[in-house]
């Protein structure tokens, strides 16, 4: 090969490489992206948990699925250590439904039903009360310590988690983790 066809080679392959990193910028930028976030807060008397959802894309986004997790460690002792720190990172889902315990906990506005069209730069708003949310939590496990966390589900199936938020069952507080 002659210099001046290697060097026409490289130019292309630096065309073509910068070409695609600039579509997949520009085709990442045009997609739906969710924020979570998770407060703490009172409402009168009452301790409240808020979880928000925001869309920071530039595309509607429909929720679908709003569910509260929390961990899920394997107890046998016989499983490695690898595979019970590798359960830690995963989480159990509770579907959190409109009606039963939870229902007369949804506070947001009541226009609010899954599924739900989330708009650019709008928020999508749950207000729970804490104490249900601990007592509930606190009847699935023993642990002094509970971490938990929310999460929204999008129509493609695309879970997107908040904060970890940590229950104290001796003081009966909610905090960050």
């Amino acid at each position: 090969m002659k210099p001046i066809e290697i060097i026409t080679l490289l130019i292309a392959l630096y065309g073509a490489f910068l070409s695609t990193m600039n579509y997949r910028t520009e085709a990442r930028s045009k997609r739906w992206r969710l924020l979570v976030t998770s407060a703490i807060g009172e409402e009168g008397k009452s301790p409240m948990i808020t979880f928000t959802a925001i869309n920071i894309g530039e595309r509607p986004v429909t929720l679908a699925e709003f569910s509260i997790c929390y961990p899920s460690p394997i107890q046998d002792e016989h499983i490695s250590f690898f595979r019970r720190f590798l359960s830690r990172l995963t989480f159990q889902r509770i579907h959190v439904p409109t009606i039963g315990i939870y229902s007369e906990s949804f506070l947001s506005r009541r226009d609010h039903k899954f599924p739900y069209e989330l708009q650019p730069g709008k928020s999508f708003e749950i207000l729970l009360h804490a104490n249900l949310v601990m007592a509930d939590l606190l009847s699935r496990k023993d642990d002094q310590f509970m971490q938990f966390t929310c999460s929204f589900e999008d129509q493609a199936r695309n879970r997107y988690y908040g904060q970890i938020l940590v229950i104290d069952r001796v003081k009966r507080k909610i905090d960050f983790a």
